[in-house]
Order: structure tokens, then C-alpha cells, then sequence
């Protein structure tokens, strides 16, 4: 069997939809079946690009942002070359300009709908058009699903969570809260999230500066890059104004996620949207407790409150009493840590998903 994933993305760092790729490349290997990946970039980690071959995994750059016929015509040839029996598609514009190609050419065709479809008239018809031109939908969260069954009006929409690989915890650098310079008495609150404002970290700002006049020793430990320009820029001048630069750290962009989270007691995220949520999963396998906005797929990881805390988005004094009930509380950081963490490995795990999947593409017609 041939599998071609059109991402539609650049891969800037070795996270978590790398990792899931990594595990679908084992499963596809273990069955002797080749899998060819279309980036719009070259991966920036050589680490992920070592990986990827081991697995024979083939790597083609076709860029669909920079002209879009130019990119219709290499997709047209690279599919008729290679005849791949499952044709699997990420992220737009790449996704609308491939999956006609794999209808035509009658390819079993798979799109990934991994945020909110938007509601605009251009959005709805892109997302409707692209369920139908498919054999499988598959939306990350029942959130997800709703919405695209409620545009796209088709059945053959379906939940597939994303998953995480367990083993990443134990093999990832080992970072001392020393080295970052935070001392041992400080509780630390970690967010993982790109700086823009769809993934809310101006509210988390602003709950974490309430938290501190109570909890001074607090430190708020920020992953994420810039989205678009001046993100990061109008992010840091907000902490100033709310007078806690001192108690952040901005990290950045960064393939040791993992090792950052471990010097973590808590972890908040506080998006305005959010279609599942992967990097709640990513501090669960931590065993760290989470406070988190109830948006999109988010309450189908915390389901309940023995998993963690959720609060209506864009409420950063709730957000703040939700924190500081965590800090103040160190057995009942325990207790929901412990119980987000086996529900993790229970519900979301990468390396089951990748043979859920792998099973998907034979009953659609894998060779």
C-alpha cells in the first residue's frame, strides 16, 4: 500500500502532529507499505527528518501558497508517478487544490479537519467542498464533527482524535529549573500556545497577573512563536503594562516542549477557539493538573471535573481563582494530575490512533 499525505503546512519544530506522523510511519513500515509526505517546506528538524527516513518515508516540498497552478500541475504529476492508494490531506490551500485531482483520478481520498471550519461564506464552501470531494472526513473532536456535519450536510464525517506519543516524556532533554533560573520555591504555571489572538494568551496575561498579587512567587512559563508579525511584540508590552515581565518567561518556539513541561506544576490554556486541543493532552502525560477554556473539543478531554478545571473563555478572574485553587491545593494537583494522566493514556494515545488509522486506509482499499 501507498499513502501520500498533502500537509499543507510547514513543519517548524518536532511537536506533536510530527510525532503523530513518526508513529503512522512505523505502522505503515511494520506492514511493508510506503508512506510519501508533501510539506510545503522542508521540516526544520533534522531530528524529524532522521526519523522520517528510518521508516523509508519519501519527503517532497510543493509549496501551495506560492502559486497555486504551479502546485495544481505538480500534485497532478507526482500523484500520476507514484498511483499512491490512499491520498490523505491537512491543512488549506492545499487541501481544496489536491483532493479534486484525487476525485478524478478515483484515489481513496482522507482530509483532516484539525480546527473550527470558519463560518464565512467563503469558509463554508471551501469546507463543503472539500467533505464532499472526500471518501473519509475526519474531525478531530465530536466539536469539529458537529460543525462540518452542519455545513457540509454528508455522512462521512467522523471523530479521530489526535494522540500523543507516550514515550516522548522520558526521552527529551533534561532542563533543571537552575538552569532557567527559577527558584525552587516558585510554583509554575506553564502554557503552550502560538501568539495570536485566537489562542488567548492576552487572557491568560491578564488571569495571571491576578494570580500573582496573591501568589508572588508564581512564574508563568510561555511556549510559543510568533503567528503573525508583531504578536509576540504586543504580548510582551501587555505583561509590562500589567507589571509581571518579571515573573514570565518567554520561550519561544521549541522542539523540547516536554522538557520544559517537566519543571511545570500547572498548566492553562485559554483559547477563544480551539478544535481539540493537543497541547492539554501533552500536559496531562505530565500528570499536570489543567485549567482550561471551555471551547471547541476542550470539555471532550476534560470531561469532568476530576480531570481538570473549565472556564467560559475570555473570564480571566475565573481563570485565576481556578489557579490559584490549584496552588493552593497540592493534593488535589495530585489527584486530577494523576487522573488526566491515565485518561490520556487510555483515550488519546498516538501509537493506537496510528493503527486505527492504518486500518481506516485498508478497509477504504489499501493494497
Amino acid at each position: 500500500m501507498k499513502v501520500l499525505h498533502v500537509m499543507g503546512m510547514r513543519s517548524n519544530k518536532y511537536g506533536g502532529l510530527e510525532l503523530e506522523i513518526i508513529e503512522l510511519a512505523k505502522q505503515l513500515s511494520k506492514h511493508g507499505h510506503k508512506l510519501t509526505i508533501v510539506y510545503e517546506s522542508l521540516p526544520s528538524s533534522e531530528e524529524y527528518i532522521n526519523d522520517l527516513e528510518s521508516y523509508d518515508v519519501s519527503l517532497k516540498v510543493i509549496p501551495a501558497r506560492e502559486n497555486s497552478l504551479k502546485f495544481v500541475f505538480l500534485m497532478f504529476c507526482l500523484l500520476i508517478n507514484t498511483r499512491p492508494d490512499i491520498l490523505h490531506c491537512h491543512f488549506n490551500p492545499a487541501a481544496k487544490y489536491t483532493l479534486p485531482l484525487g476525485f478524478i483520478l478515483r484515489i481513496p481520498r482522507f482530509q483532516t479537519f484539525r480546527s473550527m471550519p470558519g463560518l464565512n461564506f467563503l469558509s463554508r464552501l471551501s469546507t463543503k467542498l472539500r467533505c464532499f470531494l472526500s471518501s473519509k472526513v475526519l474531525a478531530v473532536s465530536n466539536s469539529v464533527g458537529s460543525a462540518l456535519k452542519e455545513i457540509a450536510k454528508t455522512s462521512n464525517i467522523e471523530t479521530f482524535y489526535n494522540g500523543i506519543s507516550v514515550d516522548i516524556v522520558n526521552d527529551t532533554p533534561n532542563i533543571t529549573r537552575e538552569s532557567m533560573g527559577i527558584s525552587s520555591k516558585s510554583l509554575v504555571i506553564a502554557n503552550v500556545a502560538f501568539h495570536a489572538q485566537i489562542k488567548g494568551v492576552d487572557i491568560l496575561l491578564e488571569a495571571f497577573s491576578k494570580v500573582i498579587t496573591q501568589h508572588p512567587c508564581a512564574v508563568l512559563l510561555q511556549m510559543g512563536a510568533e503567528n503573525s508579525k508583531g504578536g509576540t511584540e504586543k504580548l510582551k508590552k501587555l505583561a509590562e503594562e500589567l507589571g509581571i515581565s518579571a515573573n514570565v518567561i518567554w520561550i519561544g518556539a521549541t522542539n523540547n516542549v516536554h522538557s520544559y513541561l517537566k519543571l511545570a506544576d500547572l498548566y492553562c490554556h485559554t483559547s477563544r477557539s480551539e478544535g481539540f486541543g493537543r497541547a492539554i493532552i501533552e500536559a496531562m502525560l505530565h500528570k499536570l493538573p489543567v485549567v482550561a477554556t471551555n471551547v471547541g473539543g476542550v470539555s471532550e478531554i476534560i470531561s469532568d471535573d476530576k480531570l481538570g478545571k473549565l472556564v467560559d473563555s475570555g473570564e480571566p478572574d475565573r481563570i485565576a481563582l481556578s489557579l490559584s485553587y490549584f496552588i493552593e491545593n497540592k493534593a488535589k494537583r495530585i489527584e486530577v494530575g494523576e487522573a488526566g494522566y491515565k485518561n490520556t493514556i487510555k483515550c488519546f494515545n498516538a501509537e493506537s490512533q496510528a493503527k486505527k488509522l492504518y486500518v481506516m486506509y485498508k478497509a477504504m482499499g489499501g493494497k
